[in-house]
């Protein structure tokens, strides 16, 4: 049976870019909510613009929720796979003495 290989490494490059991709999604769903709608004119595409952009403000946000999530997940795996790897290797030296 082949040995189960997790790399630390992988894991934490994981992480990080879940983290930075949830951090960017951040900023974009503050820039998306401070945007002036009014400067299109006409009320027709002042209430179409409005509408698009509570949809991408949420989806944003809901995506940036996940990402986290995510993240937070890797997280826990890694230092899971970690401990349970400190501890086996543990189980090791002390069955072979």
């Amino acid at each position: 049976m082949p040995d189960l290989s997790v790399s630390e490494v992988a894991m934490a490059e994981m992480e990080k870019a879940l983290t930075t991709s949830a951090t960017t999604l951040g900023n974009m769903d503050q820039a998306t909510r401070h945007l002036d709608t009014a400067v299109v004119g006409a009320d027709p595409l002042i209430q179409h613009l409005v509408d698009l952009h509570e949809t991408l403000a949420s989806t944003i946000q809901m995506l940036g929720k996940a990402l986290t999530t995510a993240s937070n997940f890797v997280g826990t795996a890694s230092a899971t796979f970690g401990e349970t790897d400190r501890k086996l290797a543990i189980g090791h030296e002390v069955a072979a003495q």
